[in-house]
């Protein structure tokens, strides 16, 4: 395909088209609800979280508040799932300087990293436009780090290679994490079909984490619906989007949920009610039957510690994302789960 092409590297975009051309207690609902209520017969097993940055104004809020923690909130739910799986905006310099306001070569210390772990979180997507903040050095220095931490780290940030799939034993069962990033790089047609076919083959499920979008925008670019199609018609079975730093709508394109952004999970930023509202899924089972539950958070009453969502307020938020959503999910998604097909 690459000497009818005449090319090596693409866009992602440019891709697309030519592929399609061929701890604080849980509110009662997380804790009575019938599909991850803790029954024999239930397993949770990946919980993704939205953008996290832990640098600027959470770096200087941890300082002045040594014993909080802005996962606090959320610890029975982290510590409910198997893994956690978190998006982590930045790099992890050797030497570590404060990034300042209004900048944005992010650095986080290394120091941080144990707290973290000690949250159940367990995987660390590096495959984002900000891992690379501090060049090749810096980028080695974030996955010694992280390993060192006992967190995993996924792909990376400018090319998609072997490190792009993480295989994730359930039991008897495998789940293939494909970990992409789109933002302001191109891609080898060749590896990333092969990436993607062999995960979708070679595991009982394969959930693409992908770094993609425009920042802010509501809804999805054509380049990320471009690259749905894609991913559908490879087999994928999840896609879980980030990078806009707001919620966008769920979807069904044929056999493959879709999830285009999760918005923040732990960001600095404040500036309207979007970005500090966001959306972490929860990939398990009951019984036999496969899906994805959805956690509502915000940031608005503490701009530093996203809280769960419960009762009107919830109720409300997945309401919001229905009405903007696949209509034929618009049910499972007030309810707060996705079956897969």
């Amino acid at each position: 395909m690459r000497a009818v092409l005449g090319l090596g590297l693409i866009t992602f975009g440019l891709l697309a088209a030519i592929l399609l051309a061929r701890t604080i207690s849980l509110p009662d609902f997380y804790t009575t609800w019938g599909i991850f209520s803790g029954a024999n017969t239930a397993e949770q097993h990946l919980l993704f979280t939205g953008d996290v940055f832990f640098g600027r104004a959470v770096e200087r809020w941890q300082q002045r508040n040594p014993q909080a923690h802005p996962f606090d909130h959320l610890g029975e739910l982290f510590s409910s799932y198997e893994s956690v799986v978190i998006n982590f905006e930045s790099a992890i310099p050797k030497r570590h300087v404060p990034t300042p306001d209004y900048q944005f070569q992010f650095s986080v210390a290394t120091s941080a990293l144990p707290t973290i772990a000690s949250y159940n979180v367990t995987y660390a997507s590096i495959a984002n436009n900000h891992s690379y903040d501090f060049g090749l050095e810096g980028f080695a220095h974030t996955q010694q780090a992280l390993e060192g931490a006992g967190i995993t780290p996924l792909g990376h940030p400018q090319q998609v290679d072997k490190t792009a799939t993480e295989y994730v034993s359930l039991g008897n069962e495998t789940v293939a994490i494909i970990s992409l990033n789109t933002v302001g790089v191109s891609a080898d047609l060749d590896v990333l079909q092969a990436v993607l076919t062999n995960a979708v083959s070679t595991a009982d499920y394969s959930i693409v984490n992908i770094h993609w979008g425009t920042e802010y925008e509501l809804l999805p670019d054509a380049i990320q619906q471009q690259l749905v199609s894609v991913f559908a018609k490879t087999g994928v079975d999840v896609v879980i989007g980030h990078h806009p730093h707001v919620v966008q709508p769920i979807e069904r394109v044929d056999d493959t949920l879709v999830f285009y952004s999760l918005g923040n999970t732990v960001f600095d930023q404040y500036f309207s009610e979007e970005v500090q509202r966001g959306l972490m899924v929860g990939f398990g089972r009951q019984g036999k039957a496969y899906g994805v539950a959805l956690y509502p958070i915000t940031s608005v009453a503490s701009p530093h510690q996203p809280q769960l969502l419960s009762g009107e307020q919830r109720e409300r938020q997945l309401q919001l994302l229905a009405e903007v959503s696949d209509t034929a999910l618009q049910a499972n998604i007030e309810a707060g789960f996705v079956p897969l097909q």
